[in-house]
């Protein structure tokens, strides 16, 4: 997994640092795999090390530069790791307030103000960070020729640019993870609930139990087996949903979730061959990722995830299949 690939390039890092009559060729490799681990993994540990190392007076990170990076890297992440931040976290399963008219009413209006700043923060921090020569490589990566996108559905559009802010590292960084670390906490709370929620972003395929109409639908995640009310006022209304699927990137509103984008419904009467959980099992198999649940998903699996299901939807119609409105 990511996280024990991590772990071991921090130790050995530390390993190289801190050894006994360690050279400064082994400060200077330890002190850059920090800096990687710190820079692209974001790496809390690494951070924390980082400014460690600063405040002893070691290799590179002696200068003040690497201080204030650190120390606002480890104010944003302990703000996004913050009880605050995990309040989301509470039991997802708990959907006795779906009997209440009252209590769906003043779920729509949280998910509304959410969707609302999850929105301004798209707009204002995310998309004006995003290459333009990255919608290109984000549209190669889901199976689709840049050269004619003049020609694009409007799903084939929406699906490019869904995928180039919030998957793609092409260019070498993620843009929604780029701007939730350029994105000062404090500042604007609309950006604050944005960044918190973005921070526990999944990309997966969830099983559509049942339909709550005009509010949601009662959901299962197909890659970790967990519960969830998944906010979708619209396609809540379409009966022919039921058993089927909805994929997309997940964040968390209250104890439920909403969709971040481009969220495909995958009606169980839609292939004609085969099955959903076959459709599944080939994106899995492609990506040579074990169908051991729970599947947990790192960073760069969840891009190849995301990237492998939104061009299998496209190319099989899936996603044409629904007029809805997102």
């Amino acid at each position: 997994m990511q996280d024990e690939k991590i772990k071991e390039q921090l130790e050995y890092a530390h390993r190289l640092i801190d050894g006994e009559a360690a050279s400064s060729k082994q400060i200077a490799e330890g002190a850059r795999i920090i800096r990687e681990l710190a820079e692209n993994a974001d790496c809390l540990e690494a951070w924390q090390y980082m400014l460690e190392c600063h405040e002893r007076g070691v290799g590179p990170f002696k200068t003040n530069k690497f201080r204030r990076a650190a120390n606002a890297a480890i104010a944003r992440l302990n703000f996004l790791q913050s009880e605050e931040a995990c309040s989301d976290a509470s039991d997802t399963t708990d959907f006795s307030w779906c009997k209440s008219k009252a209590k769906c009413e003043a779920k729509v209006r949280e998910y509304r103000n959410a969707r609302r700043q999850l929105d301004k923060f798209m707009t204002d921090c995310v998309q004006p960070i995003v290459p333009r020569s990255q919608y290109a490589v984000a549209a190669a990566r889901i199976g689709l020729d840049w050269q004619r996108r003049t020609a694009f559905s409007e799903n084939e559009g929406f699906a490019i640019a869904d995928f180039a802010c919030m998957y793609d590292d092409s260019c070498g960084f993620v843009p929604v993870d780029r701007a939730i670390r350029e994105t000062k906490p404090g500042k604007n709370p609309d950006y604050d609930a944005s960044m918190k929620r973005l921070s526990r972003l999944r990309y997966s395929w969830a099983r559509i139990d049942e339909l709550v109409p005009g509010c949601g639908m009662k959901c299962r995640d197909m890659l970790t087996e967990e519960k969830f009310f998944l906010f979708e006022r619209n396609m809540s209304k379409f009966p022919l949903l039921l058993d089927g699927v909805i994929t997309g990137g997940f964040v968390p509103v209250g104890n439920c979730f909403m969709h971040t984008g481009f969220g495909v419904p995958i009606p169980r009467e839609a292939l004609t061959e085969g099955t959903i959980d076959d459709m599944l099992d080939e994106v899995l198999d492609e990506l040579r990722i074990p169908r051991k649940h729970p599947i947990v998903l790192s960073k760069g699996q969840t891009a190849s995830f995301a990237a492998v299901t939104i061009r299998s939807l496209l190319h099989t119609g899936v996603a044409d299949m629904l007029k809805l409105s997102f």
